[in-house]
């Protein structure tokens, strides 16, 4: 059956058809059941489920070319074991990898909110790593579920690009990055034809209009959207029926683009990227202004309210739902809805607050080492002690320790940008656990 008969089919039989498609079996009951749910709540697209299903350890298996997708779920399954026992000491490796993979960007001048730069360099600035350097992390990259790059550059300018692609390819491993889109040229677009399958886009735009793009980051607003509107269209040509990777638009809600929310999604929806996330300003003590197209950028003054970010979540959400397309708020944390990378669902009825301990790992170029991406103090230097060491070390089996027993470990409230931090000391912030 083609892809335009499945999806035009009713929901329970799209489901069992995917299935069979995707996995050569029949759907069971409890899967079924979880993916009726989600397309009744109408939160999430038909595409969600063949995403979801490409991602399942089934899937890959299923599709594994070599032994490293086998050697994964390994990894995972012992990661999910050590979790449920609460242990501080892992013997599996981290389930999400995270790459410093450049410290240049091409973005000049710098995004508005932008606090990594001074002239053109910054406090991790490097040229990027080599394919041979990815190579160096051995197990702890080739045996993790997902590699994603935080690094403060432009991934997509990187010069080992193809061949960092092609050696995650190789290991059958997704990738994901979050781009300023002004490189993704139509001939950069075919270059990455081929990874569509594990290469995650994500597009940090942050505005709905050429004039509030140009205060927050400058005056390439029509170049980057048509930038993104010529990818995501490569990609629906190439595999209408979805993929195991997506798209996204990221907005940081502020004083300056407040009113353009709605506007943002429509246009996101618009383009056909897969997701909208809104991810927020981090608190950080000091003063930042940058004067940006005539405009005073005062970063302080932009951060806005607990009040004001959960107004703008509940008119995304609104506005998504019109749309048809997913949001993922990053910053709000409850029981009743916690952001999937810190406490998947799954988790949710244990003692647990936070997952990131278990999974997490970010070795910086520098050395640094991050065991989450709201730890400001490094674990320590991973080219001088290793990461086994700074994976297993006593900051980590602290935090690890705290988190089972169902406190919010003492290293971690220091870090109040945490949504999770927030969500358990701040009682506007959601229910404490």
């Amino acid at each position: 059956m083609d892809s335009e008969k499945i999806f035009s089919l009713p929901d329970e039989e799209f489901i069992k058809e995917m299935y069979r498609e995707l996995l050569g079996r029949e759907a069971d009951p409890d899967g079924i059941g979880y993916y009726l749910k989600i397309l009744r709540q109408k939160r999430y697209p038909r595409k969600f489920v063949v995403r979801s299903i490409k991602d399942s350890w089934e899937y890959r298996l299923g599709q594994a070319k070599s032994d490293v997708p086998k050697l994964v779920a390994e990894n995972r399954k012992l990661n999910e074991q050590e979790v449920a026992a609460g242990k501080t000491v892992l013997q599996s490796t981290p389930i999400t990898f995270n790459l410093d993979l450049i410290g240049v960007c091409n973005m000049k001048p710098p995004c508005a909110m932008c606090l990594n730069w001074a002239g053109d360099i910054g406090p991790r600035h490097h040229p990027g790593l080599t394919v041979d350097d990815l190579r160096a992390f051995g197990d702890p990259l080739r045996l993790a579920w997902e590699v994603i790059n935080c690094s403060i550059g432009e991934p997509l300018i990187l010069k080992d690009l193809i061949p960092v692609l092609d050696l995650l390819a190789s290991w059958e491993k997704p990738l994901g990055i979050s781009s300023n889109g002004l490189t993704l040229t139509p001939q950069l677009t075919d270059r990455l034809a081929p990874y569509f399958e594990i290469l995650t886009i994500t597009f940090s735009v942050d505005a709905a209009t050429p004039e509030t793009y140009a205060r927050i980051r400058g005056p390439h607003f029509l170049e980057v959207i048509e930038n993104i509107a010529t990818y995501c269209e490569r990609r629906r040509k190439l595999i209408p029926e979805g993929t195991a990777s997506k798209t996204g638009m990221v907005m940081l809600p502020m004083k300056v683009n407040r009113h353009e929310v709605r506007g943002f999604i429509r246009l996101a929806a618009w383009l056909g990227v897969d997701v909208v996330e809104l991810r927020q300003l981090n608190e950080y003590g000091g003063e930042w202004k940058v004067d940006k197209e005539g405009f005073l950028f005062d970063y302080q003054e932009q951060i806005l309210s607990p009040r004001e970010l959960e107004e703008v979540r509940e008119e995304a959400e609104k506005a998504a739902a019109e749309c048809g397309i997913i949001l993922d708020c990053q910053y709000q944390v409850s029981e009743e809805r916690t952001y999937e990378a810190f406490l998947p669902e799954d988790k949710q009825e244990g003692k647990i607050k936070c997952i990131q301990p278990w999974h997490f790992i970010l070795p910086y170029q520098n050395g640094d080492t991050a065991g989450c991406c709201y730890m400001g103090k490094s674990l320590g230097n991973w080219r001088r002690e290793g990461l086994a060491a700074l994976w297993n070390g006593q900051r980590m089996q602290q935090i690890r320790k705290e988190m089972a027993e169902g406190k919010l470990p003492l290293e971690c409230r220091q870090y109040i940008s945490c949504p999770i931090v927030r969500a358990n000391l701040d009682p506007r912030r959601g229910p404490k656990r």
